[in-house]
Formats: C-alpha cells, structure tokens, sequence
C-alpha cells in the first residue's frame, strides 16, 4: 500500500471519528434509533465499517448486551448490519464494551473489552456472526500487567507483526 493510498485510510478514520464525537451536532447524530458506545472505525475493501457496543437506556449502568456493526460507501447513508456478537460463556453477559477489528488472510478478528478482561472472537466474514474463538479471556486477573479493569483494546500492524494494545486501568481506593 503506497503513502496516498495510506493517508486516505487515515484521514477516512479521523472523519468518522470527528463526526461520531462531541464535534457532531447533538440534534443530528448519525444514528437516532440506536444507543451506541465506543465507535471503533475500520475500512474494508473500500467500505467503511463502525464497531460498536450497542448501549441499552439505563441511567445508573452500562448495559451493553452486543457488539453492532454499521458500514457506508459514502458516509452520508449508512447500512445497520445489527448484532454481529453477544458475549458468551466466560464474559459477563451486560458488557460488550470497546472493540476492535482486524482481517488476517480472510479471517476476522474482533478483539473485545468485557469491563475486567479482553478477549478476542472470530468469523468468516466482517458482518459475522462472530464466535468466541479462544473459550477464555486473552487478559485478566492472571495475566501480568494486569489492572482492576483491562478495556478498550487496540490492535496495531507493524510491518508482518500484530501489536495488541489495551488501557490497564486501576481503580483508585478510598
């Protein structure tokens, strides 16, 4: 991928995230019939894709109970592809918080925060369905490193090796 073809990508992903933050007008969000939290940006062959935790009304929780995918050609009209995943098995059933996407020789990975760990579910395709692809968290309370909660998980390419980053977060005392 040449230099131009690489800004693209990066002034892509800077756009939606302008348009999905504060900078947006409150009367003109882009969805209005959905609760949405922790947008993840993606481009994918031309297309682009937010990952999202879909955020249910509740004023003293955050009862995120799936992961939803949304995609544009154009940013203007924009396709709900609806619940790609729902936490399952180890991972608490109300927290399907920030995620990240990655294609790796035809295979997507979504790496995802479930408030104290990070895990990483797979599929065939990116509208899924994904599927738990390990059966236990990649981090938690016994990786080293670890903090009272593990979220938001980032993952880097550099060159032929993926980088998996997260936000260790301690909960202060007192």
């Amino acid at each position: 991928m040449n230099y131009l073809s690489k800004l693209k990508i990066i002034i892509s992903i800077l756009l939606i995230g302008i348009c999905l933050s504060g900078f947006a007008l409150a009367d003109n969000p882009l969805f209005k019939n959905i609760r949405t939290a922790d947008p993840n940006p993606y481009v994918y062959n031309g297309r682009y894709y937010i990952l999202c935790g879909q955020d249910e009304v509740n004023t003293s929780a955050f009862n995120m109970y799936a992961w939803r995918l949304l995609s544009s050609a154009d940013m203007n009209s924009w396709t709900d592809h609806g619940q790609i995943a729902k936490p399952t098995g180890w991972m608490p059933t109300n927290r399907a918080w920030a995620s990240t996407l990655i294609n790796k020789s035809g295979t997507f990975w979504m790496y995802i925060a479930t408030d104290w760990a990070v895990g990483v579910m797979k599929a065939s395709s990116i509208t899924g369905p994904y599927t738990d692809a390990k059966g236990s968290a990649l981090i938690n309370s016994s990786t080293p490193g670890h903090a009272a909660r593990d979220i938001d998980p980032h993952v880097f390419l550099d060159g032929s090796t993926y980088y998996l980053h997260w936000v260790a977060m301690a909960i202060a005392a007192g």
